[in-house]
């Protein structure tokens, strides 16, 4: 009896080490990436490498690792070249956008029925076709599916602004950022929204708080300075403008 009680811990522990050491599938990984970007739109493949790619890529693209959302959508294109959203991501990694390369993204999207289309419609509205209004539209139905979204908030927001309506663009910006406070986008369209709307004292205090979150992001004194200047206050812009010139020549060393 006593063997057999030994033997029956024995498999007990081993059944126990398995489930601690066991690796995750492709799919689990797809389903925790996913919750922990936030990623609410239904996946685009049946793929679950693609999956796992494609969220990584966006993820990288929205957190400005552009080099590492580069990788990505070459590994994407490399198992299916025609997923459309890896195509439109490389387009807006140039500046300006590689527009032949929207227009091959824009033929391959016509078989895809998910949200994914709307917002690529959207996009390709806006950036080929000059159409704020469509692009507005576009969003506007993606954020009503998804309004816990920061990305669908930002979109609407980014629309609204195409089409001058910054009070709009500014209500879908605090949105987004209450989503996700660390949003880098919405911080800094939030301070251009200001800007263009000539609320100088906002932008400045929006364009700030970035800093507070993005120290890094030392260019944006410039558009601070450019805020400055809305205010009359070229000392002000000169002393923001000043930094940005200090820091260009210390990271070109």
């Amino acid at each position: 009896m006593k063997i057999l009680k030994y033997v029956f811990l024995a498999l007990l522990i081993c059944i126990c080490l398995s489930a601690c050491t066991r690796k995750p599938s492709l799919k689990e990984e797809v389903l925790a990436l996913k919750q922990e970007w936030g990623f609410e739109f239904p996946l685009l493949s049946k793929n679950d490498s693609i999956n796992l790619l494609h969220i990584q890529m966006e993820k990288a693209y929205f957190t400005l690792e552009r080099e590492k959302m580069d990788s990505l959508a070459k590994k994407i294109l490399a198992i299916d070249s025609t997923f459309y959203m890896a195509l439109s991501f490389q387009a807006f990694q140039k500046w300006p956008f590689d527009l032949e390369k929207l227009k091959k993204a824009k033929k391959y999207s016509l078989k895809d029925t998910t949200v994914q289309r709307l917002i690529f419609d959207g996009d390709y509205s806006y950036w080929i076709e000059h159409d704020s209004i469509t692009a507005l539209k576009k969003y506007t139905e993606v954020y009503k599916r998804y309004p816990n979204s920061k990305i669908a908030a930002w979109l609407v927001a980014m629309a609204s602004m195409w089409t001058n309506d910054y009070n709009a663009a500014i209500s879908y910006l605090k949105r987004s950022m209450e989503i996700d406070p660390t949003f880098y986008y919405a911080y800094l369209d939030m301070g251009d929204a200001y800007l263009q709307s000539k609320q100088y004292d906002k932008a400045i205090e929006s364009f700030n708080l970035l800093l507070q979150h993005f120290p890094a992001k030392y260019r944006i004194h410039k558009y601070i300075g450019d805020a400055y200047l809305g205010l009359n206050d070229s000392i002000k812009a000169k002393e923001h403008y000043h930094i940005v010139d200090s820091l260009n020549r210390v990271t070109k060393k």
